[in-house]
């Protein structure tokens, strides 16, 4: 009798990374990346129109301060690629990235977020995330700690000013 792998839990190592957060199901055939807010060219990006642009495979530490941390080799966009697409407007300040299901927000400058250190990833040691990791695409953002690193990513929205 074969061992059936165990459900992943609550900070336990599965498949490399540890587990936080509570998984969101997603119909990859209806999901989109969307990108708002103080751009020229709203964009609205299929997972398959994203893994065909230009890749960068990283090699980044995620670390939690006093839970854990996470190294190895992540592949996805850059940050700075998607927002050059949708013409980020004169002016802006501040780029918010958000889940699917709005339940989490993560708000950072935009020239933090410019910097090579910023992913849109899909992969994690070559292997597309699991649902618990963020499937389909989660925020890499090397030397931040993880609560940046938004998983299930569903928008980005770009601010002119925090108000």
């Amino acid at each position: 009798m074969q061992e059936q792998e165990k459900e992943p839990s609550y900070l336990s190592l599965y498949e490399g990374l540890h587990v936080t957060g509570h998984p969101i199901e997603v119909d990859i055939n209806t999901y989109r990346l969307e990108v708002v807010g103080a751009v020229e060219s709203p964009l609205s990006l299929t997972f398959d129109e994203i893994k065909k642009m230009d890749l960068e495979r990283r090699y980044v530490v995620l670390e939690c301060p006093g839970f854990f941390v996470d190294e190895g080799y992540w592949t996805g966009v850059r940050v700075r690629d998607i927002l050059e697409m949708a013409e980020v407007k004169r002016g802006a300040t501040e780029v918010a990235f958000t889940n699917i299901d709005n339940s989490y927000t993560k708000k950072l400058p935009l020239e933090e977020v410019m910097q090579e250190g910023f992913l849109i990833a899909y992969e994690f040691n070559d292997k597309e995330f699991s649902e618990v990791h963020g499937y389909p695409l989660r925020i890499v953002a090397e030397g931040k700690p993880g609560s940046v690193w938004v998983k299930w990513l569903g928008k980005i929205e770009v601010y002119i000013d925090s108000n």
